[in-house]
């Protein structure tokens, strides 16, 4: 394959990457465990034809479009790396010999419909992203803040996944507090959107939340639900094991979400020690009421 041959194929299929997609791609060309080492300095605010450039001069032309092939099926985007593979082995091997029969080489061919050629196979529309099929793509995204900065965001999920529904959780907190100016913005709606199919990190982020809310009501309705819930005070843990007894007796929307937030706390510690009960143990009462803690007066309030 010619040089100019090379150079164009990758540049066409680095032309068809999103934003995302083409950070993506540049984060994964730095994996350590990939030869010729790429840096990241190398990589960073970079074109697609800086990019494309690279790969020529670090891995020549065959390689550099093994190496282009291998990184795209890396962050997910097989259909481009398909299209890449089949475009190698239809350009010419070597540059005419005849200078009179030499052209300007001809676009990839899936880029053909550019002008106005048909393909030989028809290419289907390229649709918009939707969360269900951009989300794996994101997994090669580095962290650019915070404790693990530099660590891919499927680092971040099969390492630290506590940590990951942390900083998801505070974000959207932040949006909906309004803040006009978030840091770091991109970087987190990106993560938010990677982790998005995953129903028990959606669910720990919306119970990460709910921790954050006020109690709303008794005689702890200004504390948050975290601090209640985490105290070490008998009267207070007293007061979440008679919580934990009014899950089927018809309570509130306040003191519903403070039981439901109990409830999935209990859950995720019974997990975490392998335990069939809470960490402060849940009552066998079900179904009916039991007698409110004594420094308690207002349970009729707190049931309306």
């Amino acid at each position: 394959m010619t040089l100019e041959n090379a150079r164009n194929a990758i540049l066409n299929a680095l032309k068809l990457l999103e934003s995302d997609e083409f950070r993506a791609f540049c984060d994964q060309l730095t994996d350590p465990e990939e030869a010729p080492r790429i840096c990241d300095s190398e990589v960073e605010k970079k074109t697609r034809r800086q990019i494309m450039k690279l790969l020529i001069s670090r891995c020549e032309e065959d390689g550099a479009l093994d190496r282009t092939v291998e990184t795209l099926r890396a962050i997910g985007c097989n259909n481009e790396a398909r299209i890449l593979e089949e475009s190698k082995c239809k350009l010419p091997s070597k540059a005419p010999n005849n200078p009179s029969d030499e052209r300007e080489p001809s676009p990839a061919p899936f880029l053909r419909n550019r002008d106005n050629r048909e393909p030989k196979e028809p290419q289907k529309p390229k649709k918009a992203q939707t969360k269900a099929n951009r989300s794996p793509k994101l997994g090669g995204t580095k962290l650019r803040f915070g404790k693990h900065e530099g660590k891919t965001f499927k680092w971040v999920m099969q390492n630290d996944r506590q940590y990951a529904v942390y900083l998801v959780g505070s974000h959207q907190s932040e949006i909906d507090e309004g803040k006009k100016i978030v840091s770091n913005q991109e970087n987190k709606d990106a993560l938010a959107e990677y982790v998005s199919p995953f129903p028990d990190v959606v669910e720990a982020v919306h119970f990460y939340r709910e921790g954050l809310a006020p109690v709303g009501f008794g005689r702890y309705t200004d504390e948050t639900r975290k601090d209640l819930y985490n105290s070490k005070e008998e009267e207070k843990k007293s007061y979440v094991k008679w919580l934990r007894s009014m899950e089927k007796t018809g309570a509130g929307e306040m003191m519903m979400a403070m039981i439901k937030y109990i409830l999935y706390r209990d859950k995720m510690a019974a997990v975490s020690t392998g335990s069939k009960a809470g960490p402060q143990g849940r009552s066998s009462t079900l179904g009916r009421a039991p007698p409110e803690p004594s420094f308690q007066p207002d349970a009729k309030k707190q049931r309306l």
